[in-house]
């Protein structure tokens, strides 16, 4: 993202000007120059291949959206058609561009004529809806401007009385009620301190991930693909309290969709996303699908030996490893949760794929994958409910509890400590279900609170994959079972801190009495 704080002009590193922050300029709802209405430039939020994108106020009603400014450009020439800044904000065609231009604006502007059809007849489709909202086809109208107040240094214009040889002002595109950020910034961001509340930053990347590939295949559902997804391209809307709202995000960058019938062009995509079929022109719904992946890689894998952030096939055989050593992961409690890192890397693995015929069939195949891992990457909220009498506990660690997740657990086991639910025999029977990373710590420190005299712990941990989760939790603690019964195999179980069964679901479900504590999203990946 190019956000500026200065009225100065603000240039990019190939020469494109943007507009400045509280800039005002004048746009007609008509190519005739008629009906101006004024905009207030606050920022610029992301660009993309054709586009700048802006955060403006339309000044007559007061109402804040993202006006997106058609700012094609031309990477392989290193140019940007000759466009022009007028000194009041007026992008105009430059020399040689006045008789083309017109078209390229409205080859622009087709796809979002289209949208704008397509969400008329589908109004049910409410991801579709907020995923890409409806807008308004504004027009520059730089008339009776003198030639002379430019800022740049490209050609001036035609002095010509002949009205084709005119410079032509550029288009927009208007969508009111949406403040945020670009993913691409957001991440720039994590990338300055990976290690920094890491398994927070983590379940906001799966949420915008749910939340992309959600409208991704609202896209497909409705025959439309996408073609240019990344970062850049898309924005995480802000909460009221001006923090981002990672389920709520915005494309703004739409001019590259295709019908899913239409042929793709070899130019669709952006280095680091676009999928090996593009460049043969055989593209289908599969390469939004890779695209969807490697935004994912971008995002949690950082290390210095991938600088740019970028996905590249040679990674293909390397992600599982790419993965467990990212920095962002590396120090994270997520990090001991195997079920959440082998699942991260069964979603990459199934959507980078370099043939498309081993990838995920459907955007919808991988939203189920990456709500499984989201699941997995956080507990839920702390409250209390009641099922079929059983008081039970549901555990989420908030932002600010999240820096120390042994803390938390000791919390929770202060606030409601487990002598209280013993029987009259001072019994005390927990019952886990699930056995993943967050569940294992939670059954640490029940073994640990629960040294009391006279009293007996007996906890137990349920799951479909039991065995596996077993396996696991006993690989990283290969001493427990000289002081814990687990599954009977001490043979004096008096001598015991307690008690440890792993039990399949299938046969828990038989019956039990006792506490009740639940780690919804910490579970086994078929709990």
């Amino acid at each position: 993202m190019h956000a500026h704080k200065t009225r100065r002009t603000k240039m990019d590193n190939t020469g494109r000007i943007y507009l400045r922050d509280e800039q005002k300029i004048q746009l007609c709802d008509n190519p005739d120059g008629l009906n101006p209405s004024e905009y207030r430039i606050v920022r610029v939020i992301g660009t993309g291949a054709s586009t700048v994108c802006y955060e403006a106020v339309r000044l007559r009603d007061g109402k804040t959206g993202k006006l997106k400014e058609f700012y094609p450009s031309d990477t392989g020439a290193g140019m940007y058609y000759s466009l022009k800044r007028l000194e009041n904000g007026q992008l105009v065609s430059g020399k040689g561009m006045e008789r083309t231009f017109p078209s390229l604006c409205e080859d622009y502007l087709h796809a979002y004529r289209e949208l704008n059809k397509l969400i008329a007849a589908n109004e049910k489709n409410e991801v579709l809806k907020n995923f890409i909202q409806n807008s308004e086809i504004l027009y520059g109208c730089p008339q009776k401007q003198p030639k002379d107040n430019l800022v740049t240094r490209l050609f001036v214009g035609s002095s010509s009385k002949d009205p084709d040889s005119l410079p032509k002002p550029t288009v927009y595109v208007w969508s009111s009620g949406v403040a945020g950020r670009s993913f691409d910034d957001y991440l720039r961001e994590i990338r300055q301190k990976p290690d920094l509340d890491s398994d927070f930053k983590l379940y906001d990347i799966l949420e915008v991930m749910i939340a992309l590939t959600d409208g991704i295949k609202s896209m497909h559902t409705a025959g439309l693909l996408h073609m240019d997804i990344k970062p850049s391209n898309f924005i995480v809307a802000y909460n009221s309290d001006m923090k981002i709202n990672p389920s709520n995000i915005s494309l703004f960058d739409v001019d590259t969709f295709y019908h899913i019938d239409s042929a793709v062009p070899v130019i669709a995509g952006s280095k680091g996303y676009r999928a090996p079929e593009v460049r043969t022109g055989k593209a289908d719904n599969r390469a939004d699908i890779y695209s969807l992946g490697a935004v994912l890689f971008s995002a949690v894998v950082i290390n210095d030996e991938i600088a740019d952030g970028l996905y590249d096939d040679a990674y293909y055989d390397d992600i599982e490893q790419l993965v467990r050593h990212s920095r962002l992961l590396k120090e994270a409690e997520a990090n001991s949760d195997y079920t959440l890192m082998r699942s991260l890397v069964q979603i990459l693995k199934k959507s980078l794929a370099p043939n498309r015929k081993n990838r995920y069939d459907g955007a919808g195949q991988m939203l189920g994958d990456l709500k499984k891992a989201r699941a997995f990457a956080q507990p839920y909220a702390l409250n209390e409910e009641m099922l079929n009498g059983r008081k039970m506990r549901f555990v989420r660690e908030e932002k600010e509890d999240r820096s120390n997740l042994s803390i938390t657990l000791q919390k929770l086991l202060y606030d409601y400590p487990l002598y209280e639910t013993a029987d009259k025999d001072k019994n005390i029977n927990v019952l886990v279900i699930g056995c993943g990373g967050y569940s294992q710590k939670f059954i640490d420190t029940c073994l640990q609170a629960g040294q009391m005299k006279d009293y007996k712990l007996g906890i137990t941990a349920v799951s479909n994959g039991i065995e596996e989760d077993k396996k696991d939790y006993l690989s990283f603690r290969p001493d427990i079972q000289r002081f814990v019964n687990i599954d009977g195999s001490m043979p004096d179980p008096s001598i015991a801190y307690g008690s440890l069964s792993f039990v399949p679901l299938s046969e828990a479900a038989k019956g039990y009495k006792g506490e009740l504590l639940q780690f919804r999203g910490s579970s086994s990946e078929n709990s």
